[in-house]
């Protein structure tokens, strides 16, 4: 169901703007010859089967205006000419060439977008010269310079915003990328940071497990109660080993399995935990001392766990 949606969704965001067109242009065409039936002004003939099917034309070219803008505008004027030259009213189509200066403006270069401002210009001075008994040339004059100038200044302002818009939208998942990538790098330097606190965990109990081993092989023959402490001693360690390894694994499962926050955690061995092994190496039969002078500085918790694995790596 999901996976269908999506596909709607995808299929709906292609076609939306064709949709848009096509009712665009229905309802000019509609618009137009709804204008048709008016009674024209003085000098114009009213829109007969002919002018109905101009009409017609000139609205329905307004489809392909996104795939084609300059083409469907000149098409567009093409037949807007051809409908005023044919006596009509020229106010009857004049929206679809508006358009079709719109949409040229809106996505091609200035220059295109001027010429065709001048031709809709040029278009509206021919059709006052055409019916120059019944029009006033200043009125006509003043049309054919404002109309084309705001369809061309709203149109280029409107391709500037969609340009825009689609920097932003570029930008917008270039960033999302970024972030995705630095968050997969976090991920990757924190699974490598707990990997080698593990294995940090695990050479520091594994180092007096070996040296427990050792003792305990040596000594066997001839006092067996201080092999059986290094055993002991052994299977302390390797219990302590194995809770530090599952706190570990819990740190790696945190939210997985309802791990409460703080739950089930313990502090990393450090320089604190130096005197409960020195009492495993000497239960092992080694004479050792710790000296501490001044009060120990307080050392961050990985710098803390390494001093205390390369102490018990030394022994």
């Amino acid at each position: 169901m999901h996976a269908g949606s999506g596909l709607l969704d995808r299929l709906d965001g292609r076609y939306r703007p064709l949709v848009t067109d096509v009712s665009l242009a229905l309802g000019y065409v509609g618009a137009g010859l709804l204008l048709g039936q008016e009674q024209p002004p003085a000098g114009w003939r009213p829109v007969d089967v002919l002018g109905a099917v101009l009409t017609a034309l000139v609205g329905l070219v307004m489809v392909a205006r996104r795939l084609a803008p300059v083409a469907v505008f000149a098409a567009a004027g093409a037949l807007w000419i051809l409908f005023i030259a044919c006596g009509y009213w020229p106010v009857v189509n004049s929206m679809p060439a508006l358009l079709g200066l719109y949409t040229v403006a809106a996505t091609r270069r200035r220059p295109t977008a001027l010429v065709c401002a001048a031709v809709v210009g040029g278009v509206w001075v021919y059709a006052g010269i055409g019916n120059i008994e019944h029009s006033s040339m200043p009125t006509v004059l003043a049309q054919a310079v404002l109309f084309p100038a705001a369809v061309f200044v709203v149109g280029r302002g409107s391709g500037a915003l969609a340009e825009r818009n689609r920097q932003f939208a570029e930008l917008t998942l270039r960033l999302r990328r970024q972030q995705e990538e630095k968050a997969l790098q976090a991920l990757t330097e924190e699974r490598v940071r707990i990997a080698r606190e593990l294995h940090d965990v695990v050479a520091h109990h594994m180092s007096v497990i070996s040296l427990q081993a050792g003792m305990a092989s040596y000594v066997f023959p001839t006092d067996p109660a201080a092999s059986r402490r290094a055993l002991d001693t052994i299977a302390d360690t390797s219990r302590e080993a194995l809770e530090e390894m599952r706190r570990m694994l819990v740190l790696l499962r945190v939210g997985q399995e309802g791990q409460q926050d703080g739950a089930g955690y313990a502090p990393a061995p450090g320089l604190d935990l130096l005197e409960p092994l020195l009492e495993r190496v000497r239960g092992a039969g080694v004479d050792v001392t710790l000296d501490v002078a001044g009060s120990p500085p307080r050392l961050p918790q990985g710098m803390a766990l390494c001093a205390s694995t390369e102490w018990s790596r030394r022994r």
